[in-house]
């Protein structure tokens, strides 16, 4: 039988050791140089002895290590047998299970105002033309029916409050809330605020209510205030932090989300040390920016950059046991080995119930005129929706020689549409980034492992066990932790 090399497999190298990684399988094997040798020498399919003879370099010889070689990348897939189908079923597998549709969060908006004027805001920008609405607590409770109606019954719902400013309409928030405690009081709860507007009343409420709060901070004041400005110009810091004071005050669960740009990078981590250290959150969340609809976002970094202060940030905070949410959309998927499908939950996962009683999957796209439908007709039939749960990188020629099709899950769909006009296109940003995050993944993987190539012959192949020591002290399976199905949306099975 002949066999030859998969087209799934990427060769990494760094200071004398090879990487073998099998991009569908999330499979990494570490060797010598023979690993690279082997595979140059594989142009076209041969037999097993073919190949041992080249990797002896002597025709004439086989060494029982060669073969013993071959038949372990064999083992691991990063060799196949010509006429095998294992990859093309698994890959036939995952293109399905991403077509499949699985609504299960809600983004419901109170209000499309907000008390703030964050200078790299991309809602506001595409906000602009929506204007200012206010949710009626009719539409409120319509837009649960309907999320009820529509959204999974096999998983955990989850219903976030967003914005604007979601409590500058406190007496729609508390409506709202009531009425999802009564059709499904297993549903999580998530407010999303900048915490300025957080009173003893309103926090107290929230912890008696189980709403898990997410406050926006970017690090101290100096950082924070260059961004998060009220309308007047002033730095929302210390009010910020008021509330999220009075929310701990009163037994609420909190987070910790965090915007990235020039005025946290670089200097990302002692911002983080800050933050820890101050406020104690039970997690954090590092949201990268979005593009303008018109173009660059001005707070924007170097791609490389943001990615390597995140790398250094994220060593950092798993030795302190701090759970990063955004970061896990990618480190889980290598360290599980599962494929993340798609990056966003847009993707056929979401819902937004806008205030003006309209719906769609996306919050950046409100205003702009886009894939947002009236409630009252909406189903799960909709030409939008449909086109938007297609979106899977599984699915496309393009990404499928990617290295980083398994951590990556299409990036943003919106950046996409500013980029290149359509959703269906490429979000060169994050595949930037989830191709730097996998190159240091490989290479901590192994780091951790303690890993030693000494001997030509040597290989490696990491146990599940050992990939997790890459958490470090994070307790990723910690069921108390807000966004865990938001954050795991788009894994394959």
């Amino acid at each position: 039988m002949l066999i030859e090399k998969s087209p799934f497999v990427h060769i990494f190298s760094s200071s004398g050791v090879v990487c073998l990684y099998h991009s569908l399988y999330v499979t990494n094997i570490y060797g010598s140089h023979l690993l690279a040798e082997l595979f140059g020498s594989l142009r076209f399919p041969q037999t097993i002895e073919q190949a041992a003879r080249r990797l002896c370099k002597n025709e004439s010889c086989i060494r029982p290590e060669s073969l013993y070689y071959i038949n372990l990348l064999l083992k691991h897939g990063f060799l196949r047998y010509t006429d095998s189908q294992e990859e093309s079923h698994l890959l036939s597998n995952l293109q399905q299970q991403a077509q499949y549709s699985d609504p299960r969060f809600l983004y419901l908006v109170p209000t499309s105002a907000c008390n703030l004027r964050c200078k790299y805001c991309h809602i506001i920008d595409t906000w602009a033309a929506y204007g200012h609405h206010h949710m009626s607590l009719e539409t409120a409770e319509a837009g649960i029916n309907k999320f009820m109606e529509h959204s999974s019954t096999s998983c955990q719902r989850e219903i976030m409050f967003y914005g604007g400013e979601p409590l500058l309409a406190p007496e729609v928030v508390k409506h709202a809330v009531s009425y999802i405690r009564k059709v499904d009081n297993t549903c999580r709860i998530t407010m999303f605020t900048n915490g300025t507007n957080i009173t003893p009343d309103i926090a107290k409420w929230m912890a008696d209510n189980d709403v898990f709060v997410i406050v926006s901070m970017d690090g101290p004041a100096e950082v924070h205030n260059q961004m998060r400005c009220h309308a007047d110009g002033h730095g929302g810091f210390e009010d910020t932090a008021r509330g999220y004071d009075i929310c701990k005050k009163t037994g609420c669960r909190l987070g910790i989300s965090m915007v990235l740009g020039r005025h946290n990078i670089p200097g990302l981590k002692s911002a983080v040390e800050y933050l820890i250290n101050r406020f104690e959150p039970v997690d954090l969340g590092f949201s990268t920016l979005h593009l303008h609809k018109n173009g660059e976002n001005p707070a924007m970094v170097d791609v490389p950059l943001l990615t390597h202060e995140m790398i250094d940030t994220f060593k950092f905070i798993r030795e302190k046991g701090v759970y990063a949410e955004h970061l896990f959309r990618r480190i889980r998927p290598f360290v599980e080995q599962q494929i993340r499908l798609k990056d966003c939950p847009s993707c056929g996962g979401k819902f937004l119930v806008a205030p003006d009683s309209s719906i769609g999957f996306c919050e950046a796209f409100l205003g702009t005129g886009r894939y947002y439908y009236p409630l009252d007709s909406f189903d799960l039939s909709n030409d939008g929706y449909n086109e938007w749960k297609g979106i899977a990188p599984i699915r496309r020629d393009e990404c499928l020689r990617c290295p980083a099709i398994a951590i990556c899950g299409g990036g943003c769909p919106y950046d996409a549409w500013v980029q290149h006009g359509n959703i269906n296109n490429l979000d060169t940003i994050r595949c930037q980034q989830a191709n730097i995050l996998l190159e240091w993944l490989v290479w901590d993987l192994f780091e951790q492992i303690k890993g030693e190539i000494n001997d030509p012959w040597d290989i490696i192949v990491p146990e599940p066990a050992q990939r997790q020591m890459i958490y470090s002290k994070i307790a990723v399976n910690n069921k108390s932790l807000p966004l865990q199905g938001y954050s795991t949306y788009g894994e394959s099975n």
